[in-house]
């Protein structure tokens, strides 16, 4: 069984990523938007993701992958 668990229990701050505090922080200076993130933009987002990496997987398994190495 493959099992993903991405960057969790990664030392965040030792790899220069920043928190979630800090990323939205920098979007809202950069953007000039000063709304809150709520719950749904969250799930949106992680909805989204999750669509986008459902779409990878059926690419790959079907041998139509954007990349050899795909």
């Amino acid at each position: 069984m493959l099992v993903f668990d991405g960057i969790a229990g990664l030392d965040h701050a030792a790899l220069g990523l920043p928190s979630q505090d800090e990323y939205l922080a920098h979007y809202r200076a950069c953007s000039g938007r000063e709304e809150a993130v709520t719950r749904f933009h969250l799930a949106f987002s992680l909805f989204r993701f999750a669509v986008i990496l459902e779409g990878v997987a059926a690419r790959a398994a079907a041998g139509n992958a954007a990349a050899s190495d795909a």
